[in-house]
C-alpha cells in the first residue's frame, strides 16, 4: 500500500472528518443530554465494524483521550513481594 497514493490520502482524509464529525457531535449532545450516549456509541462501532481502517484511526483517538483504554500490566521484579506486586 503506498501512502502518497491520492486515493489512499483522500481516503484516510475522509475517515478522519467521519470520526472528527461524529465524536465532535456525539460530545455536544451528549454532554446537554446523557441518554443519547448509547446511539452515538452505536454508530461508532458500526463504523468500526463497517471499516477497519476506520477502526484503527477511531481507536487511536480514543486512545489518544484516554491512555487507560490501553493495557498495562507492569511486570514483576525480581525483588518484589507476590503480595506488592497484586496489591
Amino acid at each position: 500500500m503506498d501512502l502518497a497514493s491520492p486515493i489512499i490520502l483522500n481516503r484516510i482524509c475522509v475517515s478522519n472528518i467521519i470520526y472528527l464529525y461524529t465524536q465532535d457531535q456525539a460530545d455536544s449532545q451528549v454532554s446537554s443530554n446523557p441518554r443519547t450516549a448509547f446511539p452515538y456509541a452505536v454508530v461508532m462501532v458500526s463504523l468500526m465494524n463497517a471499516d477497519s481502517e476506520l477502526r484503527d484511526l477511531i481507536l487511536g483517538y480514543f486512545y489518544i483521550q484516554c491512555p487507560y483504554l490501553l493495557p498495562y500490566y507492569p511486570a514483576k521484579q525480581p525483588e518484589q513481594s507476590t503480595e506488592d506486586y497484586f496489591g
